[in-house]
């Protein structure tokens, strides 16, 4: 909102993703959207396209997607060109689940990244 470029966010679960896009949607901010293993290979060109349009805000994705080559050199070429301006890893527990995409690369968001990086999580009592 503040942040030139779109916001990356790497949620655990599809339910997550979409719960936080429809939030966002309600709150006014309508340039958000995710990627996920239901979302078709055709529309997933188109977003990543929308991305460096600069048409959303926010980008929600599946952790799997960081493991997926073509998609770590679509990420890494968009940190690059300034189009993502943060990095966020949401519920930052679970990456030991997911095992560690860093080392993979970082879905291009890893070690000299020009973009900065963000893992949040939240306890509950």
């Amino acid at each position: 909102m503040m942040m030139p470029g779109v916001t990356l966010v790497v949620d655990p679960t599809i339910a997550l993703m979409e719960d936080q896009v429809e939030s966002l949607e309600a709150a006014g901010l309508d340039r958000s959207t995710s990627i996920s293993s239901r979302t078709p290979a055709g529309r997933i060109a188109d977003l990543h396209a929308g991305v460096g349009r600069g048409e959303y805000q926010f980008l929600f994705l599946s952790p799997e997607r960081l493991q997926i080559p073509r998609f770590r050199q679509t990420m890494r070429s968009l940190t690059n060109s300034a189009q993502v301006s943060l990095a966020v890893v949401d519920e930052a527990h679970c990456v030991s689940e997911w095992g560690h995409p860093e080392a993979e690369g970082g879905g291009g968001f890893g070690a000299g990244s020009p973009c900065p990086r963000l893992g949040v999580g939240a306890v509950v009592d």
